[in-house]
């Protein structure tokens, strides 16, 4: 093999006893030595039960995503072999912490420099020398993917002798099975997780909403949330201007998430029914939509079989018109991202087309906030870096804290999920990175289906008592349907956020946020498990630009 091993393997034996010896007395009680402990990984693989135990009583005892640095390594071989032999790998120079490794990846430009080309040659021979041997392969079927901006590697490695080879590296910089911690927990077949029922499904029309109760119908026409007075949503349109700056105007907002339905009117940018632009119909015209998939194949053509971004997307941009809903920002211009074909990020295809969304909206100069409802359990390095590279961008970034159903697909519910969802929790930054957010309902307690905790930033309403949830845009048609969960939460914050930065769009991210913490509920974060609480959207933009570009 190319990598010089012996020392580290000597120094891996020391640190495996250790952490072997603290795993075993924490998990004694649990006879867990038997089931996936081992001093001497063997060639042994481990059922998919006991992968799930070992991710459950890791995050369990840590309180955090799982990380799959956590793992033994007959663990990660297992996972392995239950992936198809798929991983993701990320490299780096010798000695180079993560600041130093992402310090290079933000300054990427189109190719790599001649000794990173080098270390990435040989972490591919190193795959290859024993792809060769074992499975026959093809270069182009064993490294399925070069991600040279992330410094990463989507490949697959066939026996355990190249994980042992790989993980002694000293440029390795991790290496993550693209193991599938929901299909690997259920009998159903994949597919049923790509048609979706995870967080899909909610773009009914409702019939059944009552006027100045579950929406206010306002000039010129359409429909105003219900839940948009706890916020002073329409105090702000007032107070700025219903088709200038109180709008969003100017603000682009891009929403990683499910895709954009064709047939939703209230946000197709080209001759519809009259002859009009639908989005640009109402108060505010000249604004920008676009659709990036991220995730399939059918390049610019609109797509969302799940409805989930659908209907967050008409949540944050939605036109003020004579027909539908009314949109937080109604004026901001949308950036909407296929990055899933549900709300649960998990294998190859997930994670790469997350991570190469938001590495798009933070190239793209209109793009100002990234508003993302999906998440998982298990922590992902390439979209953690991905993250980073949009936050040093300037970018403001908004995540789901979590639903119960996040939860349940290894454990049934996590007693202190919002410390466990991906990417809501990232630290980075001391936590700006990622702002976590939950929804609440109108006594200010959780919603139904969402989770509080530590990790949380901020709260926003749309439950009402009887379960009445807030408004949004359905795949088709312009009949208004409801969507619930820290969901519509995030979308709703990111659409306040564009209102309040609407008002200066020359001043930079840590004023707006300034604004936005100062005029919450708990401006210094004293709320245990909602952060700084909710927003009045009014007092944040009159607050706004005072100090003119002294923010934090």
């Amino acid at each position: 093999m190319i990598f010089l091993k012996q020392q580290k393997k000597i120094a891996k034996c020391i640190i495996g006893s250790i952490l072997l010896s603290s795993i075993l007395a924490s998990c004694e009680n649990e006879n867990l030595q038997d089931d996936f402990l081992t001093e001497q990984p063997s060639n042994k693989v481990l059922s998919k039960e006991k992968i799930n135990h070992f991710i459950l009583e890791t995050t369990d005892q840590q309180q955090k995503s799982f990380d799959w640095n956590m793992a033994t390594e007959e663990v990660l071989w297992s996972a392995i072999v239950h992936s198809n032999y798929e991983v993701m790998i990320g490299y780096k120079k010798d000695g180079w912490n993560d600041n130093e490794t992402r310090d290079y990846m933000f300054n990427y430009k189109k190719s790599l420099d001649e000794d990173i080309v080098y270390i990435k040659d040989n972490m591919i021979a190193n795959i290859l020398e024993s792809n060769q041997t074992s499975m026959k392969t093809l270069k182009e079927e064993a490294i399925i993917e070069e991600a040279d901006n992330l410094l990463s590697i989507t490949a697959k490695i066939s026996d355990l002798e190249t994980l042992k080879t790989l993980l002694s590296s000293p440029n390795l910089r991790y290496l993550e099975p693209m193991y599938d911690i929901y299909y690997n927990n259920h009998t159903e077949d994949y597919d049923a997780k790509d048609s979706g029922d995870l967080g899909c499904g909610e773009d009914n029309p409702r019939y059944d909403l009552r006027v100045n109760y579950d929406y206010i119908n306002l000039h010129p026409g359409g429909k105003m949330g219900w839940n948009f007075k706890y916020h002073k949503i329409k105090e702000t349109w007032d107070w700025g201007g219903i088709t200038t700056k109180g709008t969003g105007k100017g603000i682009g907002v891009a929403i990683l998430d499910t895709g954009l339905s064709h047939r939703q009117e209230q946000l197709i940018d080209g001759f519809s029914q009259g002859n009009q632009y639908m989005f640009n119909e109402g108060l505010v015209s000249n604004r920008i939509i676009r659709f990036s998939d991220q995730y399939g194949s059918n390049g610019s053509y609109r797509i969302d079989d799940c409805g989930h971004g659908t209907a967050l997307s008409g949540v944050i941009a939605s036109p003020r018109a004579k027909y539908g809903i009314h949109g937080v920002a109604y004026g901001c211009n949308l950036y909407n991202y296929r990055a899933n074909s549900d709300v649960f990020i998990n294998g190859t295809r997930d994670i790469t087309a997350v991570a190469n969304s938001f590495i798009s909206a933070a190239n793209t100069s209109n793009v100002r906030i990234i508003s993302m409802s999906m998440g998982s359990v298990s922590r992902s390095s390439r979209i953690a870096d991905a993250i980073v590279y949009a936050y040093r961008k300037g970018k403001l970034i908004f995540s789901a804290a979590g639903t119960i159903e996040l939860g349940s697909f290894v454990s049934g519910q996590y007693p202190n999920l919002a410390n466990i969802v991906f990417p809501a929790n990232m630290t980075e930054y001391n936590g700006d990175v990622v702002y976590g957010v939950t929804g609440i309902r109108t006594n200010y307690t959780a919603c139904t289906k969402c989770v509080k905790g530590k990790n949380v930033d901020f709260a926003v309403v749309m439950e009402q008592l009887n379960g009445t949830q807030a408004l949004a845009t359905g795949r088709g048609g312009l009949y208004t349907t409801t969507i619930g969960g820290s969901s519509v939460a995030t979308a709703t914050m990111a659409g306040i956020a564009a209102l309040v930065w609407g008002k200066n769009t020359t001043l930079p991210r840590a004023d707006l946020v300034l604004a936005l913490k100062q005029k919450s509920d708990y401006p210094f974060r004293t709320n245990p498990i909602f952060g700084y609480g909710k927003v009045n959207t009014l007092e944040a933009y009159k607050y706004f630009d005072l100090f003119g570009g002294l923010g934090l």
